[in-house]
């Protein structure tokens, strides 16, 4: 039988749950209108009439459609021996396995806030993957992992559930940050060989090896990263599925690894750089990789590389060309994905001040700037940022003798439109110390000590500044 409530009947307070304690309702007629409810009751078939297809309780559970992981875990449990099945419903099992291991990845998600440093953020993390997979797998004391650290108050205390590939990438990808060179590298290995040997959900997929391919950037080792990224590829040119593709993320932190190594000489960057970016356009064009769809950032990461050559205006003409690229696309698709924005801009802004482009240069990213400001005018997002303006004061400051007056005419005109644009706070030591340096580039005794007036007005100059000012 269910009851069903007298609409409004609604008491004051209850001193218990208890029915029969002393309760205070609003009014005798309320109170009258509640005995009423108790009375009128219907049976659960009336209920089950106006609802004849939706079941109720367990059955309902079951009814639902499953998710993709629930599938998943679903076809895992036809392989669990049946003594671990016996007298459980397999679908409470999967939902309480979706729910352990959701809370499993929350957890080493929830690790970065109470550990700052990121080599002791990775161990501490590997270290909760190796307990839960001691845990699951059974591990005897010989196969066990051994961990770094002896498990605190703040470790992972839920039921053991087998964790998945997603668990192994973040740990992974927390060896890339942690910028341990070859030692992290081999570490991220080592948590790759890890889900190969437990892993019976899933196996290792394109974002676990992304991980590895990361953390072997950071140890500037290029001959594995292009077997992990050789190693994508082919698996994805077997199976063709989605997890297996080597995608835009893949491709663009491949770029962006490359233009900050310290290995490689700046030719080498460039010329691999831009090889590289022309391979990932030919496959977003033809279709054979359809997860690789270059953006702003794939453009961003490809001129970075360019501007490794220091090769003066040649440098600055293939960083802006790239850059007009990315204008044309974005007008041609309306893509979001596409839109330059200032980020891109700024991108170019350095080429010109370290391209070593002379006078050329700085007076591009003048331009560059100007157009910057216009574009500004109809849209946000385009909005003129500090490290714009840094950029380009450093490119005068970079020009040659026969031109540092102009530059140091021009520092002045730059300082007085940062200081009067109200969308922008008070230019910082960056800006300033940009500023010294293109003033004292000129041999002129008024710029020399218009540098040192700029540098007395910093609250906290910096030691560059400083030295500038020498």
């Amino acid at each position: 039988m269910v009851i069903v409530p007298w609409i409004g009947c609604q008491p004051r307070y209850l001193h218990s749950a208890n029915m029969g304690s002393s309760t205070e309702y609003r009014s005798p007629f309320v109170a009258l209108l509640l005995l009423t409810s108790l009375i009128f009751v219907i049976p659960v078939s009336g209920v089950a009439a106006f609802a004849p297809n939706v079941p109720a309780g367990k059955e309902f559970r079951q009814h639902r459609r499953p998710s993709v992981l629930q599938t998943s875990l679903s076809t895992a449990l036809d392989t669990t021996p049946p003594s671990l099945q016996e007298g459980v419903d397999n679908a409470d099992r999967i939902s309480h396995l979706c729910e352990d291991r959701s809370n499993f990845r929350t957890h080493l998600k929830m690790m970065g806030q109470s550990t700052r440093s990121k080599v002791t953020l990775a161990n501490r993390m590997d270290d909760e993957l190796k307990r839960i997979e001691t845990r699951f797998f059974k591990l005897s004391t010989e196969n066990a992992p051994v961990c770094r650290y002896e498990a605190t108050t703040h470790a992972y205390k839920g039921p053991a559930v087998e964790p998945d590939v997603s668990c192994y990438a973040m740990v992974a990808n927390a060896y890339a940050k942690a910028r341990l060179g070859r030692t992290g590298a081999e570490l991220a290995e080592e948590v790759y060989r890890r889900c190969q040997t437990h892993s019976i959900v899933q196996r290792p997929n394109a974002i676990l090896k992304t991980a590895c391919l990361s953390a072997w950037m950071s140890a500037d080792n290029w001959e594995r990263v292009d077997v992990w990224l050789a190693d994508m590829e082919s698996t994805f040119a077997e199976t063709g599925k989605r997890w297996d593709a080597p995608d835009t993320v893949a491709y663009t932190c491949y770029l962006e690894g490359l233009a900050s190594s310290r290995e490689l000489n700046g030719t080498e960057i460039a010329r691999r750089g831009q090889e590289f970016f022309l391979k990932v356009l030919r496959l977003a064009e033809s279709g054979e990789n359809p997860y690789v769809k270059p953006n702003r950032y794939t453009y961003i990461a490809a001129i970075k590389c360019v501007t490794r050559e220091e090769n003066g205006v040649e440098t600055l003409n293939k960083a802006e060309g790239l850059l007009r690229e990315l204008q044309a696309l974005y007008a041609e698709t309306k893509d979001p994905d596409m839109k330059p924005r200032t980020v891109a801009y700024l991108s170019v802004l350095n080429t010109a001040a370290r391209c070593k482009a002379g006078i050329e240069g700085a007076r591009r990213a003048e331009a560059l700037v100007l157009e910057l400001q216009k574009l500004n005018e109809d849209d946000p997002d385009y909005r003129l940022l500090e490290p714009c303006w840094t950029a380009c004061l450093t490119a005068y400051a970079r020009v040659e003798p026969e031109y540092a007056a102009e530059g140091a005419v021009k520092v002045d005109g730059f300082l007085e439109r940062m200081e009067s644009d109200e969308t922008m706070s008070r230019p910082s030591v960056h800006v300033y110390t940009a500023a010294i340096n293109a003033k004292v580039n000129d041999s002129d005794p008024r710029s020399v000590e218009q540098a040192a007036a700029i540098l007395r007005s910093l609250k906290k100059p910096d030691s560059i500044a400083y030295q500038c000012g020498k």
